[in-house]
């Protein structure tokens, strides 16, 4: 019993950055003891675990009614406007950048427009983000802060969204393949407004205005997803960034546990600006004398405002951040401009819909879906699938279920880092590796739906596993 219970605390150390969970509270200068549950969001919290496409399946099936309602209006509303040209170009040129760069985007699609029950070519064409205006020049600011600007020496980022409407989900993503991420992602699609993932990479953009455009690659968003599931530092992140084909201008704020950058990028050029010992805000213009040519005529006043009243926030609490102070500046509503800065301007097409502060150091994210000045801030932090969660992917706890069955379960640790759980029952020996989806019935190898993964403490597995032990 003592062997069984020091491998089941190894494999939930290991498991631990696999997994997710969900409390919040109030943003203010001092810690607080009010905390709330993911379900007090009011967007859709998604977990989605397994193969390519069995997270879009998953995806598509637990949010089928939003993504039916975006799907069906860029059918009618923006795919009509497209000649069939564009389309098949379009299509085309996101399959090739897939099949070199993320071959497990388009399964994930397929499961998608599976799961919601719609056409996978509308699906795919929307997932391509080609002729999809979805990012505004016109708002979103994100921040940086590391070493002694902090005072508690954590890496902080932040973005705020700016959008025309406010559709969104959170997602939680365990892949059989890749690091596990979550963050806050655009229904219909993998593309990815921000997020953070298991190795405490966290990414966000702010949309910029360039000719210097391409219909091949990923869009701003899209690069996002890629990113948390390839890269494991901030450096791996630039690196893929500057080696993916980019369709637009963006500037990146990438963080890890120790180092931030932000990443000024069009479709033909790059350059990096790493953060050191300091904390800098960036809006929707490049800034790096090798990309001032990239920008597309002057910067507009409300990018040039933001910036500059995120500078003078982050000058004042200099050194002294910490997460509560770094929450408060989402809040900031005493501007000379405030209503370029999170409100949304009377007559504006843009306005905040949503902010994400990220720990990186710890890897956790504070979301909050709306206004930040009058939402509850959600803390998610990387450590475990709630058990709800997973019984409506069918997942159920291994132990119990097999014991239930005459069935003994032992973990095989003697590899450490690929631990296997064993069930035997007469003469049949089930091995499953942890974190895999992969099942060895009497030495003969299969693959299941889903994965073995950690929650609360316990090995729970899709009930078609339970099942091959009669």
């Amino acid at each position: 019993m003592k062997k069984q219970a020091r491998i089941l605390a190894l494999l939930l150390t290991v498991a631990m950055v696999f997994s997710f969970t969900a409390c919040s509270h109030a943003a203010s200068s001092q810690p607080t003891a009010a905390f709330a549950s993911e379900d007090d969001l009011k967007i859709q919290t998604l977990v989605l675990v397994g193969t390519p496409y069995e997270i879009g399946r998953q995806y598509g099936e637990q949010a089928k009614a939003l993504v039916t309602e975006i799907i069906t209006k860029y059918e009618t509303d923006g795919m009509t406007k497209l000649t069939d040209k564009q389309k098949s170009d379009a299509k085309e040129a996101f399959k090739n950048t897939c099949e070199k760069y993320a071959p497990y985007l388009p399964d994930q699609v397929k499961g998608l427009a599976d799961g919601a029950g719609l056409n996978y070519q509308t699906v795919l064409m929307y997932n391509s983000r080609s002729y999809v205006n979805t990012a505004s020049t016109e708002g979103c600011t994100t921040l940086l802060a590391v070493g002694t600007a902090t005072n508690d020496g954590k890496v902080y980022l932040q973005k705020n969204r700016d959008a025309g409407r406010g559709d969104q989900i959170m997602v939680q993503v365990q892949p059989d393949t890749g690091y596990r991420y979550q963050g806050i992602m655009l229904p219909g699609s993998f593309s990815m407004a921000m997020g953070i993932n298991e190795k405490g990479v966290a990414i966000g953009n702010n949309a910029v205005s360039t000719e210097d455009v391409s219909i091949q690659g990923f869009d701003n968003m899209l690069m996002h997803t890629v990113v948390l599931q390839q890269a494991g530092s901030a450096h791996e992140a630039a690196e893929l960034i500057e080696k993916l084909p980019r369709m637009g201008g963006a500037t990146y704020p990438i963080a890890d546990k120790t180092e931030a950058v932000f990443l000024e990028a069009s479709a033909s050029a790059t350059a990096e600006i790493w953060v050191t010992n300091d904390a800098v805000a960036h809006t929707n213009h490049f800034i790096h004398p090798d990309m001032l040519q990239y920008n597309k005529g002057t910067a507009s006043k409300s990018s040039i405002d933001r910036l500059a009243r995120a500078t003078e926030l982050l000058q004042h609490d200099m050194g002294l951040f910490n997460i509560h102070r770094f929450l408060a500046i989402s809040e900031d509503r005493t501007g000379s401009e405030p209503n370029s800065w999170i409100d949304r301007a009377p007559g504006a097409t843009v306005g905040t819909v949503s902010c994400g502060t990220f720990n990186c150091t710890d890897g956790i994210m504070w979301v909050q879906d709306g206004q930040p000045r009058e939402t509850q801030e959600v803390i998610f932090n990387i450590a475990n699938l709630k058990f709800y969660k997973l019984q409506k992917n069918n997942f159920v706890p291994l132990q119990s279920s097999m014991e239930a069955k005459g069935a003994v379960v032992k973990y095989n640790d003697s590899n450490p880092q690929n631990p296997v759980a064993e069930i035997t029952k007469g003469t049949n020996t089930l091995k499953l590796p942890v974190n895999k989806n992969t099942a060895i019935l009497n030495g003969k190898t299969t693959t299941f739906k889903g994965l073995t993964v950690f929650s609360e403490g316990k090995l729970f597995v899709p009930q078609e596993i339970v099942d091959m032990i009669k």
